[in-house]
C-alpha cells in the first residue's frame, strides 16, 4: 500500500522519485496505462516517504 516510484522513468533517492508515481492499494494492486513498447517498474524499495 502506498506510493511507489517508477524506476524505469526516474531515479529513486532519499524517499523521492523523479519519475512517475504509482499508487498501490491495500490489496497490493495498481492500475497503469502503458504505451506500446514502453514499461514501468516498481518495487518495495522504491516506496515514497
Amino acid at each position: 500500500m502506498g506510493l511507489r516510484g517508477d524506476v524505469i522513468h526516474g531515479d529513486f533517492s532519499g524517499g523521492a522519485c523523479s519519475g512517475p508515481v504509482i499508487t498501490v492499494d491495500a490489496s497490493g494492486w495498481f492500475a497503469a496505462g502503458v504505451a506500446a513498447h514502453d514499461a514501468i517498474a516498481i518495487h518495495v524499495g522504491a516506496k515514497l516517504s
